[in-house]
């Protein structure tokens, strides 16, 4: 498994990564290298971890990925504390199936619990986290397949804001990397309620500009929290960005939530959480919420058909 971790500081806002291990002496280090490869060649099951800049050089024999499955899943800040709430959390996030898993709400303590739980590291060999100085603002990628660059997209526009993620996730030989915005929108409080639908579109409007350039080059997916239904800023991402909103497209009832919860004794249900793609690199053929986890979100899942000659 290949875990990174970086951090938005709340003086600047840039990102900022872990600091390296104590570096070893040279027969140390040889000694170490020699130990792993032996390893490897007796168990054949950990894998050397691939450099965030290479690319998939597939054999005679290697498939290129037709299809590929996309989940958001906002795992509620204080989740890791709710027991048995967390183990069922990360129990539908290995079980998912999904290839790759995008999550809000995450922390330093919710990493913790996820790469303790062996089912997820078993699951997803790629894990990145972004931690943020709101503890609910921060974000997190599980990937089967090798990750890319990731990149902080957003720009504090006003007090309060979340950031968004952008991560190249690199596919096969043909469809060099899907591009992946990972959003959570503010909450109504502590926003002022009446302020709020406007600065969400913002907090949108903001976020794509880092998909201005390669739209309609390299297959996108925008997604996550929105914290919102159908509001400016869904219309903003499908009227002027051209996505298409894969939940509305497969699963229509109004019986379809993806939050829920209890106010004054009265049971709420919501649509808070989306998954958006470009149609004319990708095509949905599936999205499904499942009723499970520990959170106050279900996670819901979508999978893709790459386009036809797609390069």
């Amino acid at each position: 498994m290949v875990s990174m971790t970086c951090f938005v500081g709340a003086s600047n806002g840039r990102i900022t990564k872990k600091p390296p291990l104590r570096s070893l002496s040279s027969s140390q280090g040889q000694w170490l290298r020699a130990r792993n490869y032996l390893a490897r060649a007796v168990t054949c099951v950990h894998l050397q971890p691939m450099r965030q800049d290479e690319r998939i050089r597939p054999d005679e024999n290697h498939e290129l990925r037709q299809h590929i499955s996309v989940a958001t899943y906002n795992v509620y800040m204080d989740g890791h504390l709710a027991f048995p709430g967390n183990l069922k959390t990360a129990h539908v996030i290995a079980q998912s199936g999904a290839d790759i898993v995008c999550l809000q709400e995450t922390n330093r303590c919710w990493e913790k619990f996820l790469l303790e739980q062996q089912s997820v590291t078993e699951a997803y060999q790629h894990i990145r986290f972004l931690h943020h100085r709101w503890r609910h603002g921060g974000v997190a990628i599980l990937s089967k397949l090798p990750l890319g660059a990731s990149d902080l997209v957003s720009k504090e526009i006003f007090f309060g804001w979340y950031p968004a993620w952008k991560t190249s996730v690199i596919v096969d030989e043909r469809i060099s990397e899907l591009e992946i915005v990972n959003l959570h929108l503010r909450a109504a409080f502590p926003s002022l309620p009446w302020k709020v639908e406007k600065q969400r579109l913002q907090e949108v409007q903001t976020h794509c500009e880092c998909l201005l350039e390669d739209q309609g080059k390299i297959p996108t997916i925008v997604l996550g929290d929105l914290n919102t239904s159908n509001a400016l800023c869904t219309r903003f991402l499908e009227q002027e960005m051209g996505l298409v909103n894969a939940l509305s497209q497969h699963c229509s009832s109004s019986r379809t939530h993806t939050w829920h919860g209890k106010f004054l004794g009265l049971k709420l249900r919501a649509v808070y959480d989306h998954v958006f793609y470009n149609p004319a690199l990708l095509t949905c053929v599936g999205a499904e919420v499942v009723e499970a986890g520990g959170s106050d979100h279900y996670p819901l899942i979508t999978q893709f058909q790459f386009q036809p000659g797609l390069e």
